[in-house]
C-alpha cells in the first residue's frame, strides 16, 4: 500500500477566480503536491502549485471534437474536455484530480491502488474528486471512447441513450453528443460506469466533499458558523459548485 499527496488539477487560460485562487492556497496550505495544468498564460497562480503544460496530457483540439450540432456558432465545451482531461490524469499517474474550486480544510493521503470515489447523493458519484489507478477499467472506457470517430458514450440512460435523438431526429435537429447534456461525459456516466464495474460499494460517504451541495453552498460567501464541518474529520473540504451573483474576480 501506497499513500501518495499528490493533486492535479485544470485551467485552461487566463487569471484564476478568486474562489479557484483561495482553493489552490487551501491546497498548499495543507501540504499538498499540486502540480495545475494549463493551456495559455495563468500569471495569478498561488506560490508553492507547480505549473505543467495540458498537451502533455491531451491536445486542446479535443475540445473541437465536442463542438455543438445545434450551435456549432459556440465555443468549444472545454468543461466536457475537462472530463476526458481528469481520467487521463489518471491513466499517466498525475495524482488525485480535485477542480479548481474545491477548498480543502485539511491534509490527507490517498492509497494509490485503490479507487477513491466520493457520493455526492445517493445516485450520484462526485466528478470533482477522483482517484482511479493508472490500469483502472473506467480509464480503459474513457481512451477507447475517446479515439472513436463519434464520441458516443455508450454508457448512456435511456433518456439520453434513446428519448433525445428520437426528438431530434423527429425534428430534424442536427445534434452531437454535448447536446444531450453537459454531463454525458462526467457525473452522469461516470456514475454509471462505477456501478458497471462494482466500485460503487467502495465510494466514500458525501461528507467528504460533498457536506453542503446546492443553493447551500451560498453559505459559503455569508458569515455562519462552519464549526460542525471543521470538526468532522471525515469531511476534507467542500466543493463550491454554486457561486451565485458573488464576486469572485
Amino acid at each position: 500500500m501506497t499513500q501518495s499527496n499528490r493533486i492535479c488539477s485544470l485551467w485552461i487560460d487566463g487569471p484564476l477566480r478568486l474562489v479557484d485562487r483561495v482553493c489552490l492556497t487551501s491546497w498548499v496550505a495543507n501540504g499538498m503536491d499540486v502540480t495545475l495544468y494549463t493551456y495559455g498564460s495563468v500569471d495569478n497562480v498561488p506560490k508553492g502549485i507547480a505549473i505543467a503544460d495540458g498537451a502533455t496530457i491531451l491536445p486542446l483540439e479535443l475540445a473541437d471534437r465536442m463542438r455543438s450540432a445545434r450551435h456549432p456558432e459556440a465555443d468549444p465545451p472545454f468543461i466536457a474536455f475537462s472530463d476526458f482531461f481528469r481520467i487521463e490524469c489518471q491513466r499517466l499517474g498525475c495524482g488525485m484530480w480535485l477542480d479548481a474550486d474545491v477548498l480543502l480544510f485539511r491534509p490527507f493521503t490517498y492509497d494509490t491502488g485503490r479507487v477513491f470515489l466520493v457520493r455526492e447523493n445517493r445516485f450520484r458519484l462526485g466528478y470533482s474528486t477522483l482517484y482511479l489507478p493508472a490500469d483502472n477499467p473506467m480509464c480503459t472506457d474513457y481512451v477507447r471512447l475517446r479515439e472513436s470517430s463519434d464520441l458516443m458514450p455508450g454508457w448512456l440512460g435511456f433518456k439520453r441513450r434513446v428519448l433525445k435523438p428520437f426528438v431530434f431526429r423527429v425534428a430534424g435537429i442536427p445534434w452531437s453528443p454535448i447536446d444531450l447534456g453537459l454531463t454525458v461525459y462526467a457525473n452522469d456516466g461516470f456514475s454509471r460506469l462505477a456501478r458497471r464495474y462494482g466500485y460503487w460499494s467502495q465510494t466514500r460517504s458525501r461528507e467528504t466533499f460533498y457536506s453542503w451541495t446546492g443553493k447551500r453552498l451560498y453559505r459559503m460567501f455569508e458569515v455562519v458558523d462552519y464549526q460542525p464541518i471543521l470538526d468532522n474529520e471525515n469531511c476534507l473540504g467542500l466543493h463550491v459548485h454554486k457561486k451565485g451573483d458573488y464576486i469572485l474576480k
